[in-house]
């Protein structure tokens, strides 16, 4: 870093900031990792292992499992999350923001390789369980990592950058002359209650959206109707995650957060819909459709909004509790949909391809429900 003016990186403080920002990547690759190769992974598919591979005998081409045993294995991920989240400060105290880095890294390292080589589910269970902990703590101490290395001129863009929570900051520094609410207390002040709720009901709506099961199972979904393409569809939907996380960093300042907010909401629940519509139609190309208009709708409002309106809604003394029920609701919710959306699909179609679009319908009511509860709170 210039030390003079304080406004540049050197090389090694952009190499610094890229290492943070590969555990974020991480995150998002692991959350859709076994997307791809649920058919081959749980003996539905064929994949056999190339002869060139040393020790090929040794190495199981594929491990039997249920729906629901698979949907335990993706989303027993985000319990990891959740635990890594909630030891994150004990470890940055222990080990500091760098150690902290370098304990994320190693773990997602050693656990990657290990699922690789898994040949049994409870390893697998393991192996993902451990990651999902590896990627809370990097969430926690990336933006927090970065934000402190970075020159002081462009500390607030550098943080932007890796997520639009940011915003609390120079709110959150005049905490230290009020009483700092602690999580159990929240229950107990009047005055918190709505904000409770309104955060709450945010970040369940935006899990119950139905987004944990398109990333998770989107390949899945479009395997029976479009085999050949479903693969592609689903590397379209990360692709356009990506690109989309971009606009609401102008959108929100401009529009407003509950305009934005709704908007995304009305758009995701009709994209579920006519997800659910065409899947039960046979309609599969205006269901891949649907699919990625929902992922669109998705990331411009109900993706970062739920985060950024906790510092607009709360007292500055009760914003660090509130963000971590945010974020305690955001991992727990996002298991439950995880493991339960195939087996409600299986459920409610009865094995006919015609009707696995119904679990849309189930999803796009209690995602409509809390959103109806959310706007009665957030005014």
């Amino acid at each position: 870093m210039d030390s003079l003016s304080g406004t540049t990186f050197t090389k090694y403080g952009w190499v610094v900031c890229l290492w943070s920002l590969m555990i974020p990547f991480q995150h998002g690759y692991h959350i859709s990792v076994l997307n791809q190769i649920q058919g081959v992974l749980t003996c539905k598919g064929t994949a056999p292992i190339p002869e060139s591979i040393p020790g090929k005998d040794d190495l199981s081409s594929c491990i039997p499992m249920s729906d629901f045993t698979f949907s335990l294995i993706t989303s027993i991920y985000t319990i990891g999350g959740l635990a890594g989240s909630l030891v994150a400060n004990m470890v940055m105290d222990r080990w500091g923001r760098r150690g902290t880095n370098s304990i994320s890294a190693v773990l997602i390292t050693v656990f990657t390789a290990l699922m690789g080589l898994s040949s049994s589910v409870p390893l697998l269970l393991i192996s993902r369980f451990t990651i999902g902990v590896a990627s809370g703590l990097g969430l926690c101490v990336g933006p927090i990592y970065i934000s402190e290395i970075s020159p002081p001129k462009i500390r607030g863009s550098v943080a932007e950058e890796t997520s639009l929570l940011n915003e609390a900051d120079d709110e959150t520094r005049q905490v230290s002359t009020q009483e700092i609410v602690s999580v159990p207390q929240l229950l107990f002040k009047p005055e918190l209650r709505a904000p409770l709720m309104i955060v709450g009901l945010a970040m369940i709506a935006q899990q119950i959206s139905g987004v944990t099961a398109v990333f998770y199972y989107s390949n899945d979904l479009l395997a029976k109707s479009l085999p050949q393409l479903g693969a592609y569809i689903s590397l379209t939907i990360t692709v356009i995650n990506v690109i989309m996380t971009f606009p609401p960093i102008l959108l929100i300042e401009r529009m407003g957060r509950k305009p934005l907010l709704a908007m995304s909401i009305l758009g995701a629940i009709f994209s579920l819909v006519t997800v659910g519509f065409a899947l039960d139609s046979g309609s599969a190309t205006v269901a891949s459709i649907a699919i990625v208009t929902f992922v669109m709708f998705y990331a411009i409002g109900l993706g970062p909004i739920p985060f950024v309106m906790i510092p607009e809604v709360s007292p500055l003394h009760a914003v660090s509790a509130l963000s971590s029920v945010a974020l305690s609701l955001s991992w727990s919710t996002s298991f439950v949909v995880g493991l339960l959306f195939l087996p409600i699909r299986n459920l409610l179609s009865g094995g006919d391809m015609y009707k696995e679009g119904r679990v849309f319908y189930v999803f796009g009511l209690l995602f409509c429900l809390a959103s109806i509860l959310l706007f009665k709170f957030y005014k």
